[in-house]
């Protein structure tokens, strides 16, 4: 049997700027004090105020006035603000699209270890944006990435193995990588995981934990995994749709099914 995976699911991983604050608006008391901060050269208040000004967070959205903070807090050596320089070249947000600076500023970041940098740059290389397509370049650095902890990369670099681009074909790393990104609560990677565990490739075979991890997904957002739940119980024995309802109970009772 094979592995059902699609190469679309590569796209909203990887492409535009991780998230590296939160989504909150400050109140303008805050916002007034990292002003100053960064009229003082403070490159951590420079970032931030870009990150605001590109979120419209208690400020207006204006693309311009983030890359200008963003391009001020990198030449003081901020380690995140590259990797947010090259999502608005990426992107076209307040400067014309432009993949080569996109592709220049993510490998600054990369270079400093920033795992989102390491990710989009790895994007770039999967697509052949702004650089020569290149999975070998694409696994090397997703995978500085994920062996940071960055759940998305965990979930590209696992599809990479599973696809045998870049790596040789390996379903046990594709699960080990899977895993982790599933433990951080990726959807995407729990449902990864759990066809691995029904089709039996680099784990178990192991209808319970499929379904386990399918209504992780599931609660988390992944509404395609209703359907493979609802295929899997049909090839379940008795005793297994038994146990696997039996754990399911608590969130069964909270209206999650």
């Amino acid at each position: 049997m094979k592995f059902r995976i699609s190469t679309i699911l590569l796209v909203p991983v990887l492409f535009g700027a991780f998230a590296t604050m939160g989504q909150t608006r400050l109140p303008a008391t805050q916002i007034a004090a990292l002003r100053a901060a960064a009229e003082q050269g403070a490159a951590d208040a420079e970032f931030a105020l870009g990150w605001l000004y590109e979120r419209g967070l208690g400020v207006p959205t204006d693309y311009h006035t983030a890359m200008g903070y963003y391009q001020a807090a990198a030449a003081q050596g901020n380690a995140q603000a590259p990797n947010n320089i090259g999502a608005l070249y990426e992107w076209g947000h307040g400067v014309s699209v432009d993949l080569n600076q996109a592709a220049r500023w993510y490998r600054i970041g990369a270079e400093n270890g920033d795992p989102a940098a390491q990710a989009n740059l790895g994007a770039l290389y999967f697509y052949g944006k702004g650089v020569s397509r290149d999975y070998s370049q694409a696994a090397d650095w997703l995978r500085k990435a994920a062996e940071q902890g960055a759940a998305s990369a965990q979930t590209v670099l696992s599809h990479l193995y599973l696809l045998g681009k870049g790596v040789p074909r390996d379903f046990s790393e594709a699960a080990k990588w899977a895993r982790r990104a599933a433990d951080q609560g990726d959807p995407q990677a729990q449902a990864d995981l759990a066809r691995l565990y029904e089709q039996g490739h680099g784990v178990p075979l192991d209808y319970v934990s499929a379904y386990r991890w399918y209504r992780l997904s599931l609660q988390a957002g992944n509404s395609s995994s209703k359907d493979e739940i609802e295929n899997l119980l049909r090839i379940m024995t008795h005793k297994q749709v038994d146990q696997a309802l039996a754990a399911d109970a608590p969130a069964t009772k909270e209206g999650l099914w």
